[in-house]
């Protein structure tokens, strides 16, 4: 009598299978996001030691004894660097957010394929 009210799941091991690539997948997901967030942090890093250096190499014209035309030639090809590097900083962060929406929106097409197909299996 048990036998008849124990459900069989003729899909058990197929909705194993695909629960288990969408949990692998999620876990991809978190480990890119582990990644993108540490390149993010050494970029930023990378910023500030130059932004560092570069108020470094300002203190040091503004206080040297060089001729103020040479000073102030200096200071703006300082300057310059800066914005390139502050440029620089952002196209690779703008770059990074597409590539990371791509990858998102493919992951996430990926995850409701599987749960579609997980879903439509028989139960019984």
């Amino acid at each position: 009598m048990e036998s008849l009210n124990k459900k069989i799941d003729k899909s058990e091991k197929e909705r194993s299978t695909l629960t288990r690539k969408i949990i692998e997948l999620e876990e991809k997901e978190d480990d890119f996001k582990l990644l993108q967030k540490r390149h993010e942090n050494r970029v930023l890093y990378l910023a500030e030691q130059f932004e560092q250096l570069s108020s470094d190499v300002d203190s040091l014209l503004t206080e040297s004894d060089m001729s103020t035309q040479f000073r102030i030639q200096e200071l703006e090809n300082n300057q310059e660097l800066r914005r390139q590097m502050s440029e620089y900083v952002q196209i690779h962060f703008d770059d990074i957010e597409k590539w990371s929406q791509s990858i998102r929106r493919n992951t996430d097409e990926q995850r409701d394929k599987l749960i579609s197909e997980r879903n439509r299996l028989p139960w019984v």
